[in-house]
């Protein structure tokens, strides 16, 4: 019987690892192959609108953010955040667009951002295309308030039917928590992805925010490696803000993850939906800033509370 049970464990391990890797890459497959930094496409620069949103000013036509997770045996982490943005210019009104500001955290030791890149595409009057890259001094880093910096830059010599690209890495140490995707923007958005890599065993749980959805998830993970989450949407139109929004990102389509990068046993019972319910209720309950507001007493409303 022993015999038997290796000579089945030879032929179905084999198996069940080609039929891992076939899923891996067909979920993979259904991803955008983006170019490098620096080559485009001259239909990119040709192109005059928005073909799902045609009077938008701009569009990004892509969004791309890769997180790399890492946690050490001493209980210290690394997180690498590389993102990267190119965006289309069709008219004047899009300029703006091609002023950016990077927030990030500057207290020293916790985080930096590094390998800032930015280029301007345009196309001259024979058609060739030409590429302007930013240089180091063109991007200006200040402190916004204390342990918060900022990068900004913009791109010179625009014109309608310029391209604009961006990139940047952000490291911070010993931060847990994982930044929302993003989805939605002030314009319209091609294709944006967001992928991340765990350390083994992490909990990883993503909520959507938004009326539409994701079309595609994928979950490469096992015992002993890291694992790799990868989510992607295409074709989504600009968020359009209403009267008394205070926030623009609160209300735009986002994904928020909640994050346990090395759980006790018990991990998948304190992460149920309904012990993250109970712990938030406790936390109003307990909370002075929102019940303190319920039993403060307003003179001569007494009587409208009775």
């Amino acid at each position: 019987m022993h015999k038997f049970e290796k000579a089945i464990h030879k032929v179905v391990k084999p198996a069940l690892i080609i039929l891992i890797a076939l899923f891996t890459c067909s979920a993979l497959m259904g991803q955008k192959k983006i170019p490098s930094f620096g080559d485009i496409d001259v239909s990119d620069l040709k192109m005059t609108s928005c073909n799902f949103e045609p009077d938008a000013p701009a569009l990004k036509l892509f969004d791309i953010t890769e997180t790399d997770f890492n946690l050490f045996s001493n209980g210290s982490s690394k997180m690498k955040i590389e993102h990267r943005v190119r965006i289309k210019i069709f008219n004047e009104k899009g300029y703006e667009y091609a002023t950016v500001r990077i927030p990030y955290i500057s207290k020293r030791g916790i985080g930096k951002i590094k390998e800032l890149r930015g280029i301007v595409y345009t196309l001259d009057n024979s058609g060739k295309i030409i590429k302007e890259e930013l240089e180091r001094n063109d991007f200006f880093k200040q402190n916004v308030v204390e342990n918060l910096g900022m990068v900004s830059f913009t791109f010179p010599n625009l014109k309608p039917g310029s391209v604009v690209e961006y990139s940047y890495t952000r490291v911070e140490n010993n931060i847990y928590q994982i930044d929302p995707w993003i989805i939605q923007s002030e314009i319209p958005v091609q294709y944006s992805s967001f992928s991340i890599k765990t350390p083994p065993f992490a909990v990883l749980k993503g909520k959507l925010f938004g009326p539409d959805s994701v079309e595609f998830k994928s979950k490469i993970s096992n015992n002993y490696g890291p694992g790799k989450n990868a989510f992607y949407k295409e074709n989504i139109t600009s968020f359009k803000p209403e009267p008394f929004m205070t926030s623009d990102k609160d209300n735009m389509m986002k994904m928020v993850f909640f994050h346990i990068p090395q759980p006790s046993l018990y991990a998948g019972l304190l992460t149920s939906s309904q012990n993250i319910w109970r712990e938030v209720g406790d936390y109003f309950l307990r909370s002075e800033k929102i019940i303190g507001q319920i039993k403060k007493i307003i003179p001569g409303a007494e009587k409208i509370v009775d």
